[in-house]
């Protein structure tokens, strides 16, 4: 199944919440890999720089939609693994 990206929604306190474009594509990816990616291995899902997603990842972060939870090795590096919040509500909207 397809979902554009703009189908994200998420109910907090049964409010609706949108989010952008970029926010989308990295909640999409997040909820395809449960256990979490890296900001790398999301932008490669979707073949885009490294650059349009790390910034997406931290307001996500920030407004606790997503958390980190551990680290994984990219080219010799540690690199923060994201996941999806379970403590929030997140679906795709019908």
């Amino acid at each position: 199944m397809s979902v554009a990206e703009n189908s994200i929604v998420a109910f907090v306190k049964g409010k609706e919440v949108g989010f952008n474009a970029g926010q989308g594509r990295v909640l999409l990816a997040l909820l395809a890999h449960p256990y979490g990616l890296t900001d790398y291995e999301i932008a490669a899902v979707y073949d885009i720089g490294i650059n349009c997603v790390c910034n997406r990842v931290g307001e996500l972060i920030e407004e606790e939609f997503i958390v980190k939870c551990g680290d994984r090795m990219h080219k010799g590096r540690h690199r923060r693994v994201t996941k999806i919040n379970p403590k929030r509500v997140v679906r795709i909207a019908a």
